[in-house]
């Protein structure tokens, strides 16, 4: 028997409706939903990119991405929506297809509403604020077409005894990416967990004065170069991956830029300090040079403490994400 053509008997359905009903339905408005979202994402998946890729991509490939997230953009619009009107004789579908109309009615008037306004050529000048916001609105169309995709799947009647009819390669692709960025995460939080106690021993303002400071070659300065060479690079491989969102993006991208410079930045002031504390006529240059150094430390310790708080929330957003793509109707996991 070929996929999506089982006999009506095959299919177990709710109390009250008919073999008849779902073959009704499944022929006007399921089966016709199942392709226009799969359709969707065949587009978006040739234009898929990371988020940093999408803001540094040459003009030409920026043409083709704008090109696929409009196509798709008109196809949620002329297909996928009106479609979503048809209503369920199965109820776990019906409320199913109910999250997925209410989902499609907010991504038009947050993403798609402004994708439609925009020309189809992009004005030089305008090209960096469009990149941002084409990593936006491909997130937030992406998330849609998973989110609705798979309540769609999971309580569909087929959704046990035909489920190789629904997955897409886009579909296990993107399970692969969120496996991966859950194991990206998974390593920064360990890495940042090694080096708290550090953090607290090395970064606290008693211990530094009375280290003088802070040294060049001192404990401190030893933790501010680990961290610089040590957290900095998972921080940058994180944010090269394509399942993170573009929110995400934004503040990881921000931390990993920001430690490694202020880092060195401080390393370099307490260098300074101690040649000018050397000097006859020093004194008062190294004061004012450590009390900036101070301040530098204490912002970065601010940015290590934001960054451990962080990392937890993103990391349950991902396992949500994952989760929501092996749900089935009864709400347990996917075997």
């Amino acid at each position: 028997m070929e996929p999506g053509h089982e006999s009506l008997e095959s299919v177990p359905l709710p109390d009250g409706v008919n073999p008849g009903q779902w073959q009704d339905e499944k022929a006007r408005w399921q089966n016709p939903r199942i392709r226009s979202l799969l359709g969707c994402a065949n587009i978006l998946e040739a234009a898929s990119e990371s988020n940093q890729a999408i803001l540094t991509c040459s003009p030409e490939r920026l043409a083709e991405i704008w090109s696929s997230v409009r196509q798709v953009t008109h196809v949620v619009c002329d297909e996928v929506m009106p479609l979503l009107e048809g209503p369920s004789v199965v109820p776990k579908l019906e409320e199913a297809r109910q999250r997925a109309r209410a989902g499609a009615a907010i991504l038009y008037s947050t993403v798609m509403r402004e994708i439609e306004a925009m020309p189809e050529e992009i004005e030089e000048g305008r090209r960096k604020d469009f990149r941002r916001l084409l990593c936006v609105s491909m997130g937030q169309l992406d998330d849609f077409l998973q989110d609705a995709f798979s309540e769609l799947m999971a309580n569909d009647p087929r959704s046990f005894h035909d489920s190789g009819y629904f997955l897409s390669r886009r579909f296990r692709r993107d399970i692969e990416e969120a496996e991966w960025l859950l194991s990206t995460v998974d390593g920064l939080i360990e890495r940042l967990e090694g080096l708290e106690e550090r953090r607290r021993r090395e970064l606290n303002p008693a211990a530094l004065q009375w280290a003088g400071e802070g040294s060049p070659e001192g404990p401190a300065a030893t933790f501010l170069r680990d961290l610089a060479e040590q957290l900095t690079p998972g921080l940058k491989e994180v944010v090269a991956l394509r399942g993170i969102r573009f929110a995400e993006l934004e503040v990881v991208d921000r931390w990993a830029s920001e430690l490694p410079i202020r880092c060195h930045v401080v390393l370099e002031l307490w260098s300074v300090a101690g040649r000018a504390a050397a000097e006859d006529d020093g004194a008062r240059g190294s004061q004012a040079i450590l009390l900036r150094a101070r301040e530098l430390v204490s912002q970065l310790d601010g940015v290590l403490k934001d960054l451990r708080a962080f990392l937890p929330l993103w990391r349950s957003g991902i396992v949500h994400r994952r989760a929501l793509a092996f749900r089935r109707a009864d709400g347990e996991p996917l075997p």
